[in-house]
């Protein structure tokens, strides 16, 4: 059985009598030929392929298939974090489709395929860009149980985010925030117009990351903090350096090293004078400050202008440019679609409606 169509031509050559030989007898007789040495040879090669063949169908099996799983719906994903409380106890192994007509769409209509704990941290960009364009995308909420358990070993690092079969060969899977965010700029026309705007994108882009993204730990970290930022002193505003003064080592407090990682982005804004980072059209820059901007205006400061408070009011502008002109954004940040946030250190959801009306009770 193992034998390959070199073996069947080689055994055709043999003379009559044993050629019509049974099979058994047929590789009994070969094996005394003079040619045996040969013969072995060409099993040996035919078994190998096999295997070869069987574990290379294994792996890929078990590392680029799209699993299909049940559907959840975005109030039923709100529903199931906000019972689970935090993070760790979350159970779900489910798809979230996005952009999809109810009833009529599935995960092969979709465009791209994310996988993800469910939590905003590093797929929110990736999945504002797909927004931003009104794509076709599906969402794998794996649970921080079943991360764990069955789905971390399936993934090319054994980190998320994950782009599943990204080239549509169902060969590969691409990992990791930055490489999917860029990707998908350039799928969607959101990387720039051309080599040297794009180099600049990502210059701006990669400024965002380091600072305001922490490098992509968290939005509390040393470089930029909202909570330190929204408790900074007015005598620390007025002795906060540009963030191009500061060395990398240096003494300020977390909440003037927040405020100046800020005013770099106020400053990029007021030179460009298109209420865009780069150029005169929306990018990847962009929509990476954007969401930045979101939490901290609208979700983290309702309740005092912080435009006004830290003189940043390019920043503002931009922030009610971006909500103007693209209203698929603006649509998508109140959507039941967005993972809700939540607090650290213990990771626990963030009830906004029930936050809304503890806080008009209040009042």
């Amino acid at each position: 059985s193992y034998c390959c169509r070199e073996d069947r031509s080689f055994f055709a050559t043999m003379p009559p009598s044993r050629a019509t030989a049974s099979s058994r007898t047929t590789t009994k007789t070969a094996f005394n030929t003079p040619d045996k040495a040969k013969t072995r040879f060409l099993c040996a090669e035919s078994r190998r392929r096999f295997r070869s063949l069987r574990r290379s169908k294994k792996r890929r099996k078990t590392v680029t298939s799209v699993a299909l799983l049940s559907r959840i719906s975005a109030e039923e994903m709100r529903a199931h974090l906000h019972d689970s409380k935090d993070l760790w106890s979350t159970t779900l192994h489910q798809t979230l489709l996005c952009n999809c007509i109810e009833g009529e769409d599935d995960e092969s209509d979709c465009a791209f395929h994310f996988q993800y704990m469910p939590m905003r941290n590093r797929i929110e960009v990736p999945r504002m860009l797909c927004e931003a364009r009104k794509c076709k995308y599906a969402l794998e909420l794996v649970g921080f149980v079943p991360w764990g358990s069955d789905v971390k070993t399936t993934t090319p690092y054994g980190k998320t985010p994950t782009l599943k079969n990204y080239d549509k060969t169902k060969t590969k899977d691409l990992a990791h925030e930055k490489p999917i965010a860029r990707y998908l700029a350039s799928k969607l026309q959101l990387f720039g117009r051309d080599e040297d705007e794009r180099a600049k994108i990502d210059e701006v882009y990669e400024q965002h990351w380091s600072t305001l993204r922490n490098n992509g730990l968290t939005h509390q970290g040393e470089n930029f903090d909202m909570d330190q930022l929204l408790a900074i002193t007015d005598r620390e505003i007025d002795e906060t350096p540009r963030f191009q003064d500061m060395r990398r080592v240096n003494s300020f407090s977390p909440s003037q090293r927040s405020l100046a990682s800020l005013r770099v982005f106020d400053e990029i804004l007021l030179q460009n004078q298109s209420m865009y980072l780069v150029g005169d059209a929306l990018s990847l820059c962009d929509i990476a400050l954007f969401e930045t901007a979101y939490e901290l205006f609208r979700e983290e400061s309702a309740d005092f202008d912080i435009g006004e408070r830290f003189n940043l009011k390019y920043l503002e502008r931009f922030l009610a440019h971006i909500e103007d002109e693209h209203p698929t954004l603006r649509e998508y940040m109140k959507s039941a679609r967005r993972v809700p946030r939540y607090k650290r250190p213990g990771y626990v959801y963030i009830n906004e409606q029930v936050k809304y009306w503890t806080s008009f009770y209040a009042t």
